[in-house]
């Protein structure tokens, strides 16, 4: 009876940690401003229904002209009044890539938020000034290829070799 409790939490266990990976992608962004500074990075998400988006953002990293920011980076809205959006037309997103204190940062607006800048970043290399854009034109963002999973397939792979290992001398 042991074995089985044991045997159904490994399943349960196992389950939710392939299923809380499954479906993620690593996506390359980078926009280049008219001064010629560059932002770049990686995020992971899955690909939206509505192909133009990626839902469940998590940004790995954010590189200014080569320089990584140097903050936690959170994503979040840029427009409280408009939903997320991480989509491959630069019109059509809103978010804030950025820091929670407000040093650091990225954004995007959509279109539909008249008389403002469609991107801006401030990073610590830029001192006090921020860089702004209304340019629209080009891709921003790259898929990559599926995110790897870290440490799931190891811990799977630990807990199934040591069932086996506890089962072995059950057996006989």
């Amino acid at each position: 009876m042991k074995i089985n409790k044991t045997l159904a939490l490994l399943v349960v266990v196992s389950v939710a940690c392939v299923g809380s990976s499954y479906g993620l992608e690593s996506f390359d962004f980078s926009y280049t401003f008219a001064t010629g500074d560059q932002v770049t990075g990686v995020l992971w998400g899955t690909p939206d229904a509505n192909p133009n988006y990626v839902d469940n953002v998590t940004v790995q990293s954010i590189f200014f002209n080569g320089s990584p920011f140097l903050g936690t980076v959170i994503a979040q809205q840029e427009n409280t009044s408009l939903p997320f959006a991480v989509s491959y037309t630069i019109t059509a997103n809103n978010f804030y890539f950025g820091d929670a204190a407000g040093n650091e940062w990225l954004y995007m607006k959509p279109s539909s938020v008249a008389g403002s800048e469609r991107v801006n970043a401030k990073f610590f290399g830029l001192g006090d000034s921020e860089l702004n854009s209304n340019n629209s034109n080009g891709s921003w963002l790259t898929p990559d290829g599926t995110v790897p999973d870290g440490a799931c397939t190891t811990m799977l792979l630990g807990m199934s070799l040591a069932a086996l290992g506890w089962l072995a001398p059950c057996s006989q």
